[in-house]
This record gives C-alpha cells, structure tokens and sequence, in this order.
C-alpha cells in the first residue's frame, strides 16, 4: 500500500484459500504483514495492532438491551421504554501503535482513552504522595488547634482574675487547715490589712478573739463537708479593732475532702445591721406610746358607750316592726332554687341569697360589703362580664349561657341581669341571677351526640372519645402512630387529623410502604437524581419534598425494611433528608402520621423493628376499636354504605328489615369497616326491592341466623314493616356532614355560631371542626 493509504478492517475472517480465521487472529495477521496504520469499529478488535478511533462498545450495547429486557420482564409497558437512538461511542487509541506511526498525543481528541499505556510517576506514587500530604496536614492542624487553645486560656485566666479582683463582693481562698491562699481587693479594704498581711496567716486576725475562731471553724465544718453552702451575718472587727457585721457565704471546693480548701464571700452589711437595731428601738417607744394613748381613748370610749345605749333604746320600737316585714321577705329570699345577688355600682354586695352563698362558699355576713370579684369564685369571668355590661348600658341581660371552668368543668349556668333602684327610683346597681341548667344542657348534649367525624361514621363511646382525641391533635404539628386492625379506618383518621388542624390547605400525601420494593420507596420517600440507578433518566422529588408545610401518611409502616427504617428514623429527628445519587441535604418541613396493623411492640422485641424509631413514632397514639367492639355503630355504617350504594347501583333501596340489621351487627366482622361495606354493596346489588332482608346478606353473614330467620323470609306478616334506614341514626342524621376546613364559608360559620347561640363549643361540634379551627375562622373572616 501506499504511504498515504490506511487500513479500515472489518469483518475478514477467510482468505482467498478458504483458510477460517478468528478476528483475533485476522487483525494480527493483516497487521504484521503491513506498516500502514490499521482502524476498526469496535471495542473488542483493540490490542491487536489496531490504532483506534471512535469506537463502538459492544459491552455497552449489550448492558443497555439487557436493561431494556428486564424492565419489560419486570411488568413494565413496551410504549414506556424509550428507543435510544444513539451508541455509546467513545474515542480510544493504542498507545503503543500511536507510538509505532509518530502520533503525537496533543493531536488526539481530549477525552480519549488510551491501552497500553505506561502509567507516570504520579500514578505509581500518587498513594504515597497524598498520604504524606495529609499527614502534614493533619499535624499542622493540631498544632493550630493547640495554639488556638492555648490563647483562649490565657486569655480566660485574665478575664477570671480582673473579674476576681474588681468583685464588690470579698472573696477569700483557705487552705483545709485555715491557711488564706488568696484574697481580692474588696477583703482588704474590708477589714483594713494589706494582701502581704493576710496571705499565710489564719484568719483569727479578723475574729473578735481566738476563741470566736474557733467556734466558727467548729461549728461549720461538717456543714462544709457535707455539701452545704452556708450563709449567715457574723460580726468581725477590722485592723484597728473596730467590729463589723458580714454577710458571709461559704462552700467547700471539693466536699467532704475539705483539704482541698474553702472558698468565703463576704460584704460589710454593718450600715444595714445598725439601721435594723435602730428600727427596732423606735418600735419599742412606739408601742409604749400607743399604750399611754390607748388608756385614754378607753375613757372616751365608756362616755360614748352610754350615749349609744340611750340611741339604741329609741330605735328599738322601730326596728321591731321592720323585723318581722324583713323576715318575711328573707325567707322567700333566700328560699328561691336560683342564686341571687345585688351589687352596688362600685361592684360591692348588697345582698345574696342561700343559693349564692352555696356558689360563693362563703357565708352571707362574709360576702356582704366585699366586691364581687373577691367572693365569685369559678363564674368570676362570665358574671363579670354581664354586670359591667347592665352598668355600662342600664339595659337588662336575658338568658347568656356560658360554662363555668373549675372542678365541675360541665357545669352550664344561664346569666340575667336587671336593674337595681333604690327607693327615689334611680339607677343604684345590678340585680344578678345565676341559674344552673347543666341538666338540661347535657340532655341537649346526648339528643345531639354527633354520629360522624369528619369522614368517619360511628355514634358509640369509644368513637366519641375518639373524636375528642382527633380534635386535641389536630391542632398539635406531632407525629401520630394510627393502630388498628385492617379495615378500620387509618387512613379517614389520618385525614381527620390533618384536614382539621391549621395546615388543612397544605398538602396531604399518602405512601403505602407494604406496596412498594425497598428501592422504589426510598425514591418514592425522598427522591432521587439522574443516573442515580438504571431508569433513573430525570430528576423526581419525593413525596417529603412535595409535602412541604403539609402532612405525609405513611400507611403500613411496619412492612418497611432495615435500611428505610434508619434514613426514617434520621428524617423524624432532625427534618433532612438527601435525594438518592445526591449528598445535598434538603430540609423539609412536614408532619409524618403513621399507621400499621401489625404489633410493633413485637416486632421490636424480635428485631424486625428498630425500637428507637418506635418510640420516636408513638409520640402520640390512636388506636381504632375494631367493629366487633362497637357493634351499636353498625346502623349508622349500613345507612351511611346504603345510600352510597343506591345512588352508584341506581337502587330504590330505602330501608333494611329488622333481622337482616340484626344478622349484621351479630357478625364479628374480622375485616371489620372494609368488610361491612362490601356487605352492604353485595346486597344492595342483589336486592331488587326497597327494603334489604336476610336473603340479601352475603352467605357468611346469613349462616349467622337462626334458620327460620332465613327460611322464612319470604313469608313475613305484613303486620311487620321493614326498619327503615335513618330509625337508628336520626340523631346522627341531623348534623351537617362535615365538610373540609379549607371550604368552609362566612355565612357556614355565622349560621353554625347562630345555631348555637353563640356557644363556641357547640358551633365546632356542628361544623365538625376543633374549637381552635374555629376561633381561627371568626379572626379570619372578621366575625364580630
């Protein structure tokens, strides 16, 4: 060949003689028989005396249409997986063929990769070279960190001793046999010695005698020993004898070892001991005073006594005939069921009745005079209230009902105010009446028992304590852990929780952890980047991420594996997460209610669960009563499952027959909600009438009855009417179903607080919402 020719080879396997060759040994052949450079077009021709070029990766191709192949396996849909138009082709050269023909390296395409190629010095040492550069490192780190170290003590050690010797307070340092160590500038000028002159000595030279210094050790060393700090004012005497009074505050450095010494704080407080002891002889003079006065001002008092004496007789007559008018009128008075009290304009108590004193707990010659605010006791709020409104408006208060807080926190009193003339008819005070109607109110309350929470059906008591707890949470961002068998209703209690509290416009997002593999719910959870896995073609956020400021349900917690667990775990503590193939922390500010059916507590004692993440979980716990334990919540289920049915199936449906109800709450119902409503919808497709009847039951359900309660179905008296639907839950019927709190209008919350007569407890449990969420409606819509 000529000197500017090259060799393209492609696929020669057989010569001219029909000799067989592999490519292997085809390349090698053609190039030891030629020295015109040689290219090829895939990966597996190199090594062989080939230069190079771009090349197409056989390897590649084949992982990618192995890819392609176990997506398809996996279930996944042939139109999904896009077709890749172009080859994983990459530039690659052979070193020492560039060599062999004169190709220098800086005309070759950068990125390239090269075989055969000797490595350099770097790449033999580069081990060694990085390991001695972090060792350096390392050491020049430490000496920073101690010499920074050391600056801040020294500069400590200065602040504590400007801070010791400029105190206002004296400090003073014994060794465990009284020895002074150290003193501050305060001590000196305490007691009149110089520094020199005290450090080394005992301090007996500030004791009024020896004998006082060794009373004073003696009394406070086991004190010192055990822990105590003792403060006291002891009398002491400067350097020239002149005795002081100290406030002197002690404690031992290292008790009970008091070798290690004691530290004494000390203030001259003599100017405040001499003022005490001058007081104290004023008030000595001043009782003597009022003693010599006192004898006088008994002497008047005889002479006005008898002046009195003679006044009283003349009014006696008068009095006698008011008393018995007065007696008749206390008597009914104070006989009245309702209590009653008048109060001036000044709020003081001109009169009060038995029943008022029973609320006041105080006797009537203790109430009258005193203003009502000191003797009203748990109704001081509201009854205050209505009596500042009659003074303010001279206008009568009519039937205000309020509840009163206290040890009784369900007692309800009605309030009326009138107006209190005096005998010229003018304007002297309010006349209150406090009635207590807390009977009725609770009967009100069992007549309008709510029988639906949000989306969640069920009039019993333990749905009733289930609904106060709903309400309690819904204004707390904790997490919750939902438990309860399947079918219960985890997931209507998880949106309970959430559409009820002050987030109910934030997302709500639900995450089924049993339907998922691991992988695909650590992508679900906190998302992931491009090429973090194979199909990985796009970035995608998780569901943490998308639920910002909202809620996420993580339904089935107890079916997530080990390594889900701890990134969980570490989610729930500190709020950050990172995408799956990112380092980058995110943070994300969401609520995480969680629900399963299983017994984590086993689970964890059997190492299935970690039990750090159980505990961090059940921070708050609901747990569902499965049906079989509210059997009376029936009705209202199968009223409710009916007309949902009858409006999806088109069905006439309008009651349910007597044992046809019975036969359902007899049922244990181990699928328990789920399970009654696939009933209900089983016969309300089977039932071609207006009325559901045994025979319409699901045979499971029907094994359940009597025989003759089957058997004779069709020949029911006429005499007996099928129930129908609403006769067990006409109560429940009457409150409105509750909508989501982010729909709720004015007019809905002025027409529920109407309804209620302005009671905030009752206009909440009308519109199915927390008193909270609707103290938070009337700031919102500015209702007044």
């Amino acid at each position: 060949l000529g000197p500017e020719s090259i060799i393209m080879h492609m696929n020669f396997f057989r010569d001219r003689d029909g000799l067989t060759y592999s490519y292997r040994e085809s390349i090698s052949l053609v190039a030891e028989n030629t020295d015109r450079p040689m290219y090829v077009a895939w990966d597996w021709y190199m090594g062989h005396g080939v230069v190079g070029g771009m090349i197409t990766s056989g390897r590649m191709q084949g992982m990618n249409a192995a890819q392609r192949a176990l997506r398809i396996l996996g279930g996944e849909p042939l139109t999904s997986i896009p077709v890749e138009y172009e080859s994983p082709n990459v530039y690659m050269f052979d070193y020492e063929q560039l060599q062999r023909f004169g190709v220098r390296e800086s005309s070759i395409p950068q990125g390239s990769l090269f075989i055969n190629r000797p490595p350099s010095f770097y790449g033999r040492y580069k081990t060694y070279i990085w390991t001695t550069a972090s060792a350096f490192a390392a050491l020049s780190l430490v000496v920073l960190v101690l010499s920074v170290n050391i600056i801040r003590r020294k500069r400590s050690e200065t602040q504590l001793t400007a801070i010791f010797d400029n105190s206002l307070v004296g400090i003073m340092l014994l060794t465990g046999d009284r020895i002074i160590t150290k003193v501050n500038k305060r001590i000196t000028d305490i007691y009149g010695f110089s520094e020199q002159e005290m450090l080394g000595k005992t301090p007996a030279m500030i004791h009024i005698s020896e004998q006082a210094f060794d009373d004073f050790g003696r009394n406070f060393h086991e004190r010192l020993a055990s822990r105590e700090v003792i403060h006291l004012e002891y009398e002491y005497q400067r350097k020239g004898g002149e005795r002081i009074w100290c406030l002197v505050s002690g404690k031992a450095l290292q008790p009970p070892h008091l070798e290690k010494g004691v530290i004494w704080a000390m203030d001259d407080v003599t100017v405040r001991k001499r003022a005490e002891e001058a007081l104290q002889r004023a008030h000595q003079e001043l009782e003597k005073r009022v003693e010599e006065r006192t004898v006088d001002l008994k002497e008047t008092n005889e002479q006005l006594v008898k002046e009195i004496a003679e006044h009283r007789r003349t009014e006696e007559a008068l009095r006698f005939r008011e008393k018995k008018y007065y007696q008749n009128l206390e008597l009914i008075f104070g006989s009245l069921p309702d209590a009653i009290v008048t109060v001036d304009e000044g709020l003081r108590v001109i009169e009060a009745n038995k029943a008022f004193e029973h609320i006041a707990k105080l006797p009537r010659r203790d109430l009258l005079g005193n203003r009502i605010e000191d003797v009203m006791g748990n109704c001081l709020g509201p009854c205050m209230r209505v009596l500042r409104q009659t003074l303010s408006t001279r206008s009568p208060v009519k039937e205000q009902q309020v509840r009163l807080a206290g040890e009784r926190s369900d007692q309800v009193v009605e309030l009326s105010t009138t107006q209190f003339l005096n005998h010229d008819g003018v304007f002297s005070g309010v006349v209150l009446e406090i009635r207590d109607i807390t009977r009725m109110v609770e009967l009100e309350k069992r007549l309008h028992e709510r029988g639906s929470f949000q989306n969640i059906i069920g009039a019993s008591e333990r749905m009733q304590e289930l609904y106060a707890t709903l309400e309690n949470l819904a204004d707390f961002d904790t997490t919750v852990l939902i438990l309860g068998e399947s079918g219960t209703g985890k997931e209507l209690v998880a949106e309970a929780i959430h559409y009820g509290g002050a987030n109910a416009e934030a997302p709500f997002i639900k995450v089924n952890c049993s339907a998922l593999s691991e992988s695909l719910l650590e992508s679900e959870l906190f998302g992931h980047v491009k090429g973090a896995f194979t199909g990985a073609y796009k970035d995608k956020i998780g569901r943490f991420e998308a639920a910002q400021g909202g809620t996420v349900f993580l339904d089935e917690i107890g079916e997530i594996s080990s390594n889900i667990q701890v990134k969980l775990l570490r989610f729930l503590e500190r709020r950050e997460f990172e995408r799956v193939g990112e380092t980058r922390t995110i943070k994300a500010d969401v609520r995480i209610l969680a629900a399963t059916n299983a017994d984590l507590a086993h689970k964890v004692a059997t190492g299935e669960f970690r039990e750090d993440l159980y505990y961090r979980l059940k921070v708050m716990v609901v747990t569902l009563p499965p049906l079989r334990e509210r059997p009376e919540d029936v009705p209202l289920l199968v009223e409710h499952f009916v007309a949902q049915f009858r409006d999806r199936h088109g069905r006439a449906i309008h009651s349910i027959h007597d044992r046809a109800l019975a036969a359902l709450m007899r049922h244990p119902w181990p699928g328990n909600v789920r399970e009654l409503k696939h009933a209900v919808e089983h016969a309300c497709i089977v039932c071609p009438g207006e009325a559901i009847t045994p025979e319409h039951l699901p045979q499971d359900i029907r094994s359940g009855l009597a025989p003759a309660a089957v058997n004779n179905v069709t020949d029911m008296s006429p005499a007996v009417d099928p129930a129908p639907l609403s006769a067990h839950t006409r109560s429940a019927k009457t409150m409105p179903t509750p909508a989501k709190t982010s729909s709720l209008s004015r007019d809905a919350v002025v027409a529920a607080l109407d309804q209620a007569r302005w009671n905030k407890s009752e206009a909440a449990r009308i519109l199915g919402i927390s008193r909270r969420h609707l103290y938070r409606k009337i700031d919102q819509f500015r209702i007044g």
